[in-house]
């Protein structure tokens, strides 16, 4: 299962989001891999900034 955020011109906040909302959660019990990612871009640059992932464990 991926789950993944973008934010534009926000630096760093894209995982913070998912991990803050707790998007994933619902998902703990569906399925044995968990990837989240979070996904930046720049506005002035149009392109990606920043790009994380990271793996959760139950």
């Amino acid at each position: 299962m991926l789950y993944y955020s973008y934010n534009k011109n926000q630096k760093g906040k894209a995982l913070e989001q998912i991990k803050e909302k707790k998007y994933h959660e619902k998902y703990l019990n569906t399925s044995n891999e968990i990837i989240i990612i979070g996904i930046e871009f720049s506005k002035e640059d149009r392109d990606i900034c920043k790009f994380e992932w990271e793996k959760i464990e139950e």
